[in-house]
């Protein structure tokens, strides 16, 4: 149990706004844990009178205005040129945090006193209306680092020393402090991931001199790395168990994963227990609760004006992120060896880099309103199948089966009609092995030829074919079909699987042909 916890067992007491779990459910663990140093098993006399007095400051505040608790807390951690209201109680709990030493770098050097104000903000837990950290472009601190910014050739914004000298830090700064705001963030992201749990204030200030490093690689029209982020809704994975692939790391999503704007989805949760006789539950939400973190290369596209003056930038990472992410998902149904495939949707993702931001959501969509999920929760062996699944779609080219992969994608978890999702299904083999005549007759024949092992394998494959052949024709035609679509879509929806399995597993050559020389191929074979 950790030391916060410890403390907080200790002072419980049955008042619903007990000092330390008030704190907690206000200001979050991390934050509790970085005021009171993190280290002492109890508090003493003079720190349970300083960490009540917090309290009723914090509930003075919050009970007297109609905004949210969450905007309320925000200006604890607001900086001015005193420091922080929260960093001044830090002080007199557990003393001030570690002295910057100078590292002969006086960006770095400034960069750092600026972290060093904004850190408490960026352990607030994520809340709806909380904007991570929030910069103060006419502070001193940052004008020390507007300062240092400016004469530093290696970065964007060089200004002669005449105009450096003269400026107004009233009306000046808003760019810089942007940026710097983008490269506290992605340290503190980065720092984040690799460590799997919160930065200490130490390691923030040891990422901020990787993040300058990569930001003026950038400025120098070199690549540098960022991390895309995705979530998956639908699946479970067990904590502290990861699958890694290349530059592709799956794993289950964490404090401080989801962006504060989703909070809401978070909380939608849905729950179903195992059915393996015992009481335990599996619960999602849908936030989702796999993370997928994709590093690669990217580079930096400046926008200037007519004066040659940047006004804008845009990040180009060197790969389609989203494609990786249909890969991930693909990957999982090819892996999988239950009875139903699995429905994943993707929720949110973002780019953690030094010129955008760590982390800033770039896009979401809620999950709701595509096929209903049944929470899974995958063992080891089956993350060992995905991830040997993953190896296998990255050794492929997925643009050379068009689109198979999409539309199996699309009939597994995004069609909420079954029709629909037998049409996808079978729009699949026609993708791997239709062509310009016969299609019906060379689609059947050379998914019989694909998975049929015996003859009388074949003869079950071609009247399943045949059979969802004419559910679908009846659907097209308007005439709706007599059999029950549900099951008729699962059926589809597993040959399609079957089929890119086999393809990708066994027949790998035909990959690369086009559907018109896979069905040639296929039904010249012995």
């Amino acid at each position: 149990m950790s030391s916060v916890a410890t403390v907080v067992s200790v002072l419980i007491h049955p008042e619903p706004d007990a000092t330390l779990p008030y704190l907690q459910h206000h200001l979050g663990e991390p934050m509790l844990r970085w005021l009171l140093g993190g280290t002492d098993p109890a508090l003493t006399e003079q720190q349970n009178q300083i960490v009540e007095a917090l309290r009723q400051q914090l509930r003075e505040i919050i009970a007297g205005s109609r905004q949210p608790s969450s905007m309320q807390v925000d200006l604890f951690c607001s900086p001015t040129e005193n420091g922080t209201v929260i960093g001044q109680f830090k002080e007199l709990l557990s003393g001030p945090d570690e002295h910057l030493q100078p590292s002969g770098d006086d960006v770095l050097d400034a960069l750092r006193v600026v972290a060093r104000t904004a850190y408490p903000r960026l352990l607030l837990p994520p809340a709806p209306y909380r904007m991570p950290i929030n910069i103060a472009h006419w502070l001193p601190d940052f004008k020390a680092f507007l300062f240092a910014a400016r004469a530093d050739p290696t970065l964007i914004f060089t200004r002669p020393s005449n105009e450096v000298e003269q400026l107004d830090f009233i009306a000046d700064g808003f760019f810089e402090a942007t940026f710097a705001r983008n490269m506290i963030l992605a340290a503190w992201e980065q720092e984040r991931l690799e460590q799997s749990r919160v930065p200490a204030l130490p390691e923030l200030y040891r990422r901020l001199e990787t993040v300058l490093d990569q930001v003026r690689l950038g400025c120098a029209g070199r690549d540098f790395e960022v991390v895309y982020l995705a979530s998956l809704t639908g699946l479970t994975l067990p904590e502290d168990e990861n699958i890694e692939a290349e530059s592709i790391r799956i794993r289950a999503a964490r404090w401080g994963d989801h962006p504060g704007a989703l909070q809401s989805l978070l909380e939608q949760q849905t729950t179903t227990t195992l059915g393996d006789g015992s009481d335990r539950t599996i619960t999602i939400s849908d936030a989702g609760d796999v993370i997928v973190e994709v590093r690669c290369p990217a580079r930096v596209i400046f926008q200037r004006n007519d004066s040659d003056q940047i006004t804008a930038w845009q990040i180009k990472p060197k790969i389609d992120a989203e494609h990786v992410i249909s890969r991930v998902r693909l990957a999982c149904l090819l892996s999988w060896s239950r009875e139903n495939p699995p429905v994943i949707l993707p929720v949110w993702s973002g780019l953690v880099d030094p010129f955008v931001g760590g982390g800033v959501l770039a896009s979401w969509r809620s999950p709701q309103g595509f096929a209903p999920r049944t929470p899974i929760e995958l063992t080891r062996t089956e993350m060992d199948q995905w991830q040997i699944w993953l190896e296998r779609v990255r050794e492929i080219d997925l643009k050379r089966i068009g689109v198979a992969p999409a539309r199996l994608l699309r009939a597994v978890a995004e069609r909420t009609d079954f029709a629909d999702a037998l049409i996808d299904a079978v729009i699949v083999w026609e993708a791997l092995f239709g062509d310009k005549i016969e299609t019906t007759f060379k689609v059947t024949t050379a998914i019989i030829r694909l998975l049929g092992r015996t003859p009388e394998e074949r003869r079950a494959i071609k009247k399943e074919v045949t059979q969802l052949y004419e559910q679908r024709s009846l659907i097209v035609h308007g005439q709706g079909g007599h059999t029950d679509q549900h099951d008729a879509s699962q059926r589809a929806i597993t040959l399609s699987i079957r089929c890119l399995k086999a393809l990708i597993e066994h027949r790998p050559d035909l990959v690369p042909k086009t559907s018109g020389e896979r069905v040639s191929a296929l039904v010249v074979m012995e």
